[in-house]
């Protein structure tokens, strides 16, 4: 099994297992202690990528790069922005091509 795969695998497993448990802790807060009574849910936007998918290596680096560099404007912008990546050799690349 690919490290990625194996890290997709526990990643699911954790949200599944999470699930489970209603008194969970949900944005520092668990479920109780919810002022309003409600369970709020964050919706987090993200980056799927891959390789040789849209085009070259290089090409969809390149695409990644424009992402990465997107979402930092926001965060720059929105300091509660938050953004993930799936795969670290986006960030890599993009820490490589800004030095």
């Amino acid at each position: 099994m690919s490290r990625s795969a194996y890290l997709r695998t526990v990643i699911l497993s954790l949200l599944f297992a999470l699930s489970l448990f209603p008194s969970a802790q949900v944005a520092g807060q668990s479920v109780e202690e919810n002022k309003a009574g409600k369970l709020e849910v964050y919706l987090v936007p993200f980056s799927h990528l891959d390789f040789f998918w849209g085009g070259t290596r290089e090409e969809c680096l390149a695409r990644g790069n424009r992402i990465i560099a997107k979402a930092i404007s926001l965060a720059n912008l929105h300091p509660e922005f938050r953004f993930l990546l799936e795969d670290d050799d986006f960030v890599a690349n993009y820490g490589f091509a800004e030095k």
